[in-house]
């Protein structure tokens, strides 16, 4: 009997903490909404993994640009030198976006540029940014919301699992194709 009931007890907790680990990104998310319908960037800030975001935007930013230099193209050093001047730049570029303030102006700029939804008028940015998104959970330790955008863009935003915690861990806008990067 007293086995029976160590075993229900157990099982119990594990269930509570499961539903309370799955319950998280979600929970992440509203506050991220939250914060942008307020305009709190202090709020915003604990659920941003800065390092992350910086990554990702640089590393996007820098595939774009060439690969190699062309070879009737500027010569070696001069070359050398505007490959490791745009490097720089795309390292502030990113230093200066991933903060909470140039985030939550990001998701501003996004929700200015979301559709219309039918039928309804949003009465916050978030609402009319996040009003028809998807989420998903991919895995144990991803949650992305998608929000369609005009223009056939999509607007995702990542979170990734550190801990018990979630963070936004990385956003884009993603153009549809055949309407470049």
């Amino acid at each position: 009997m007293r086995t029976t009931i160590i075993l229900c007890v157990t099982i119990a907790v594990f269930g509570v903490f499961g539903a309370w680990l799955h319950a998280q990104p979600g929970k992440a998310f509203n506050t991220v909404q939250t914060a942008m319908d307020r305009d709190d960037a202090a709020m915003l800030a604990p659920c941003l993994d800065l390092t992350a975001l910086r990554s990702n935007i640089k590393n996007r930013e820098a595939a774009k640009l060439p690969g190699e230099m062309p070879k009737e193209g500027v010569p070696g050093l001069l070359g050398l030198l505007g490959q490791a001047l745009a490097d720089t730049v795309i390292g502030a570029l990113a230093q200066g976006m991933a903060t909470p303030e140039g985030i939550l102006a990001l998701l501003r700029g996004a929700a200015a540029s979301a559709p219309d939804l039918p039928g309804k008028s949003p009465r916050t940015p978030s609402e009319r940014l996040f009003g028809q998104a998807k989420t998903e959970l991919i895995g144990f330790d991803r949650y992305v919301v998608s929000a369609p955008m005009k223009g056939g863009s999509v607007f995702t935003l990542v979170f990734s699992r550190q801990g018990t915690q979630w963070k936004v861990s990385d956003l884009e806008v993603v153009k549809p194709s055949g309407q470049g990067k």
